[in-house]
Formats: C-alpha cells, sequence, structure tokens
C-alpha cells in the first residue's frame, strides 16, 4: 500500500543561461538603467549627458562593472586629474558610475552572481571620492584687516539697540564674538543663523590656525554689513 502512494519522481538542475558576452550582457543593464531614468522624469537633456559620461566611464576601467575593483577606480579618476578635469568633473563621473552600479546590485545582483559568479561590491569608496571644494574655498582668500573686523563688530553691536527684537541681535552679537575669541580649530567653524530677516556667518581660521574670520556677512531688517551689499550679499 505504502508503495502505490510513494512515486520517485527524476528532477534535474534548471540551467542557467550564462551570456555569451559580458558586454553584451553590460550593454542590456546599460539600456536597462537609462530606462529607468526616463521612468523617474529625468530631462532628456540629462539622460543624454548621463549616458555619455558613463559610456566614457566604462570604457576607461576596460571591464565589466562587477569586475571593476577600488584600484581601476583610482586609475581612471587619476587620469582625469592627470589630464586636468576639473574635480566637478571627475565627481560627476563617479556619481554617474556609482548610481550604475547601485542599479547592478538592487536589480541584476542575482543574474550577475549566477552567470559570472561576482557578488557585487561598490568599488567608489572614500578614498577615490572627489572631495567638493566651493569656488569660494577660504583657503584663497585673505584674513580680513583688524580694522574691518573692528567694522563688523561695531555694527553687530550698534544694531543691538535699533533692532525690533533685542534677543536674536544680541545672541547675534554674542556668538560671533564667542566664535572669534575661541579660535576655531584648523578644521574651521562654520554657523549659519537666521531670525526675523536673515542672518548668516562664515567663520574660518587662517592658514596660521590664528581665530581670523575670513568671510562675515549681516542682513537683516535694522540694516546689512558691509554697507552697500544686498540682502543676499556677503563680506570678505
Amino acid at each position: 500500500m505504502a508503495d502505490a502512494r510513494l512515486r520517485l519522481i527524476e528532477g534535474h538542475l534548471s540551467p542557467v543561461v550564462v551570456p555569451a558576452d559580458p558586454v553584451v550582457f553590460q550593454s542590456g543593464c546599460v539600456e536597462a538603467f537609462v530606462a529607468s531614468w526616463t521612468a523617474r522624469g529625468f530631462a532628456e537633456s540629462t539622460i543624454g549627458n548621463d549616458i555619455g559620461v558613463l559610456e566614457r566611464m566604462l570604457a576607461a576601467l576596460g571591464r565589466p562593472a562587477w569586475e571593476v575593483t577600488a584600484e581601476d577606480v583610482d586609475r581612471v579618476v587619476g587620469g582625469l586629474a592627470a589630464a586636468g578635469r576639473a574635480v566637478s568633473t571627475r565627481r560627476n563621473y563617479l556619481q554617474v558610475f556609482k548610481g550604475f552600479h547601485r542599479f547592478l546590485e538592487v536589480r541584476k545582483a542575482v543574474e550577475i552572481e549566477a552567470a559570472f559568479g561576482v557578488r557585487l561590491v561598490c568599488p567608489v569608496d572614500e578614498y577615490n571620492s572627489a572631495r567638493h571644494v566651493g569656488n569660494d574655498s577660504p583657503a584663497q582668500d585673505p584674513p580680513p584687516a583688524p580694522e574691518r573686523v573692528t567694522e563688523f563688530f561695531g555694527f553687530l553691536k550698534a544694531r543691538i539697540g535699533t533692532a525690533r527684537k533685542y534677543a536674536p541681535a544680541a545672541r547675534d552679537y554674542a556668538l560671533f564674538r564667542t566664535l572669534y575669541h575661541a579660535g576655531p580649530g584648523p578644521g574651521g567653524c562654520r554657523c549659519w543663523m537666521a531670525w526675523t530677516g536673515s542672518c548668516t556667518g562664515s567663520w574660518t581660521t587662517s592658514a596660521a590656525g590664528s581665530p581670523a574670520p575670513l568671510r562675515c556677512s549681516v542682513t537683516s531688517p535694522g540694516g546689512s554689513w558691509p554697507p552697500g551689499r544686498s540682502a543676499t550679499g556677503s563680506g570678505t
């Protein structure tokens, strides 16, 4: 009776369809990645620019994205730097490639591991990422003269007596004075404060590490400093 209820069924492993050429498989992945841009509503101009960047990045790497190592990224980024490419350009190359690699991790990781035996690990890390440096880097600007610093604090102090709200004006003066006398570390200290209108300030140490403010601006309903600047202006 038991033999009548049980039957032996021969099974077999489903064959894995391995692409004949990894380049062909990657091309299909690129097309799917571009389609995701369209689905997310990216502008045609943005898609066109980023496609070119991605294709140039992949060509420079010289191997499928899932086989790229951190050393490969170092080599390509170093070549871009040696060729005089701007930091923003290098950062854009890395950003587009990192987005493509993330797409592979989310959508194609199982297929890639089954077909090529590679587990995806992003090769872009903190050591080959281009660090953002603004055009207004403090390293390019000399500290202000003592007279200009005195003028700045004189403006803040005078504003306390005419401000519509005493507390925010007094707070601004106290905070800027504290930062100036305390002397932020070499890494710099930036602070942005907002009150009725706006009050913004940026402070960084000088090259020698002294507590010298490099960039200061204040705008509010009670006046602005430096004189003659617009509500969005800044002084140096």
